[in-house]
């Protein structure tokens, strides 16, 4: 089963699915393997790290995604990883 972005009608997702964002996306994945995490747990270690935040809310559909999720939970990202992070969605 795809995701909702994968559908005909959302396929633009209000404009935010564009080239530019897509390689942005291309790039935190490289970040993230680098750090041995997925895209998704780069994400919520990433938000996690604010200090005004408390908690993440994850859309999880499946039991596996909200395993893989969790898994951020304990996640300390270096200073490097996130100047590469902040470099990446500044452009």
């Amino acid at each position: 089963m795809g995701s909702r972005a994968s559908q005909e009608n959302y396929s633009n997702l209000f404009g935010v699915l564009n080239d530019q964002n897509l390689d942005k996306v291309e790039s935190l994945k490289i970040v993230a393997e680098n750090e041995s995490l997925t895209l998704s747990q780069l994400a919520i270690a990433w938000i996690l790290r604010q200090l005004n935040v408390a908690s993440a809310l994850v859309g999880a559909s499946r039991p596996e995604q909200l395993e893989e999720n969790v898994k951020a939970s304990g996640v300390k990202l270096s200073e490097e990883t996130l100047h590469q992070i902040e470099e990446i969605l500044s452009v």
